[in-house]
């Protein structure tokens, strides 16, 4: 029969006791019936090694009572700071997100600092759909909070991300400005250059669109910034859509295409604006640029 640690020490225990009793039960009654010294001394000399092993073994099982005590406590405390770990951990990831969104609606805020003639509605992305022939995404704002179709959809470094080609009542739907049916007004900034950008089903796939139909002397080259030009009164002049990454000439039509490389961050945003009103340039019968809303 297996014997438990604590019954070890509670036998090792009693055995030491009655040897220490014994003991001096022996002596006591060798001195009071006048034994001789010689035979007291044989006595203790005999039963010295059984009261030093039970004092060895007290101290023994004393100390091992000791170390498994602190194990237990180690292992307490241990699983107190796992726990207060883990409960770390949760309220990090209940802080990231905050942070990350407040550093958002800062950079939201200096924007509109900056375009005080655009009016923004700000938005989060709850969905997004990609399929072989377009991409999209859906916000959580709609009609009731001045959202309507054809508004440009841009992100918090004032990047364009897409538009708005559907509203409900609370939620409104998006297409990527990568889509191949969607048509923007373009110009570039360096060489004034205006263009249409679309995109097609190859591009969209890499997450690429196109400036095509220019002609072969047009003045773009790699590198170049593309940003929209207000053609139309769709969408307000000077959002940033992206950078020309190469140039593809179509000998047959003489013509040739600006591929457009977007902002890389704008496809993993979840913070959104939506330019609600801007101010539309017009030319007044002085031939001056003025402004209406």
């Amino acid at each position: 029969m297996k014997v438990s640690y604590s019954g070890k020490k509670n036998r090792f225990f009693i055995t030491a006791l009655i040897a220490s009793v014994l003991l001096c039960v022996l002596t006591t009654t060798a001195y009071n019936t006048g034994v001789s010294s010689f035979a007291a001394s044989a006595l203790g000399l005999i039963l010295s090694p059984v009261r030093s092993l039970a004092v060895n073994t007290h101290n023994f099982f004393e100390s091992k009572s000791a170390y498994f005590k602190n194990v237990d406590e180690l292992i307490a405390e241990n699983k107190n700071l796992k726990a207060e770990i883990s409960s770390l951990k949760r309220r990090l990831s209940e802080i990231e997100p905050a942070k990350e969104e407040n550093e958002m609606l800062y950079k939201f805020l200096e924007i509109k600092k900056e375009r005080a003639d655009i009016k923004y509605e700000n938005a989060k992305i709850i969905s997004r759909s990609v399929s072989n022939y377009t991409s999209d995404f859906t916000i959580d704002k709609g009609s009731i909070h001045g959202i309507s179709k054809d508004m440009a959809v841009v992100t918090g470094d004032n990047s364009l991300l897409g538009i708005i080609v559907e509203v409900g009542a609370t939620y409104a739907r998006a297409k990527y400005l990568t889509s191949y049916d969607l048509n923007i007004g373009v110009k570039n900034e360096r060489s004034g250059m205006p263009g249409i950008l679309s995109g097609n089903y190859e591009l969209s796939r890499k997450n690429l669109c196109e400036i095509c139909d220019l002609s072969e002397n047009a003045d773009y080259i790699p590198g170049d910034v593309i940003r929209t030009s207000g053609l139309g009164d769709l969408y307000p002049a000077g959002i940033y859509v992206g950078t020309v990454k190469e140039l593809s000439a179509d000998r047959l039509s003489h013509t040739m295409s600006a591929i457009i490389t977007p902002d890389a961050n704008s496809f993993d945003s979840d913070l959104v604006m939506v330019v609600t009103s801007f101010e539309r340039s017009f030319e007044a019968e002085d031939g001056t640029d003025e402004f209406e809303e």
